[in-house]
Order: C-alpha cells, then sequence, then structure tokens
C-alpha cells in the first residue's frame, strides 16, 4: 500500500501564483511563489492608485494562507491543490476578497 507524504501536498502547492483582489476602497492585482518550505512571498500592485507592495507569509500543512504587505494588508485564505487560491484582506476598516491559481 502506497502512503502519500507531506512533500507529495507540498510540491502540489509549490511554484508561481497570480491573481487579483477587490473591494469597495481598492483593487489590484498579485504575483507570489510558494517555496518548499512553504513560504509564499512576491507583490501587490493596486490598479486604483499604482502603489506596489511586498507580500509574505506562509501555508500551513492544510493549505491555510496567512500573508501581510509591507504596508499592514492583511491577507487570508485557502490555497487549494487544485491549483486554485482564495480569501478575505483587511486594511483597517477597508476589506474585499482574493482569488488566484497557479501557473
Amino acid at each position: 500500500m502506497q502512503s502519500c507524504s507531506r512533500d507529495d501536498d507540498r510540491d502540489t502547492i509549490e511554484g508561481t501564483w497570480n491573481g487579483s483582489y477587490d473591494g469597495a476602497d481598492d483593487q489590484g492585482v498579485w504575483t507570489a511563489t510558494i517555496s518548499k518550505e512553504r513560504v509564499f512571498s512576491g507583490k501587490t500592485t493596486s490598479t486604483k492608485t499604482s502603489v506596489s507592495q511586498d507580500i509574505s507569509g506562509n501555508v500551513d500543512e492544510n493549505g491555510n494562507l496567512h500573508a501581510s504587505t509591507s504596508l499592514g494588508v492583511s491577507f487570508i485564505g485557502k490555497v487549494e491543490k487544485n491549483k486554485n487560491a482564495l480569501g478575505t484582506w483587511t486594511y483597517g476598516t477597508s476589506e474585499g476578497t482574493w482569488k488566484g491559481s497557479q501557473h
């Protein structure tokens, strides 16, 4: 009998991801990589203000993402093995949703 290890699960999300975020106060795009160690790092760019921010965080063994930008925007969500990701973002009283996919 064969079993899947944590390494097998991790490899399915490792690589380049990108997507978009949207909310009443801001919207934009993001791109990031997820390393073998499940470190999430990349950049967000507002299409409203053209401001770019670094984003970094971690993905746990269940696919839960916790990341924040250099200006303090919090991104929380789920990275799925089916190459899709989604969640919410918050910054003070502003909030919205984000989504993306692996490439």
